[in-house]
């Protein structure tokens, strides 16, 4: 296997392995502590305004909502 590939596949794997691990911390702190965590919709708001060309916001939660910001904060 040639240098390359094995340093993707290493920063593929690194990156799945710090994703899951978010997940599993954030899922952990609000079931077992109670402890507010992103609201994920928020992402999706922010995504949703990609089309009209607004990339920056001052704050996204004060920001239009978007229609279906839940989903498109799950897509993909």
């Amino acid at each position: 296997m040639n240098d390359a590939l094995v340093f993707v596949a290493a920063g593929v794997l690194m990156g799945v392995t710090g994703s899951a691990l978010m997940d599993v911390w954030s899922l952990v702190l609000r079931r077992r502590f109670h402890v507010p965590t992103l609201d994920y919709a928020l992402l999706g708001r922010w995504i949703g305004h990609f089309p009209q060309g607004r990339f920056f916001h001052e704050r996204i939660a004060s920001a239009d909502p978007v229609r279906g910001e839940r989903p498109l904060s799950t897509a993909g």
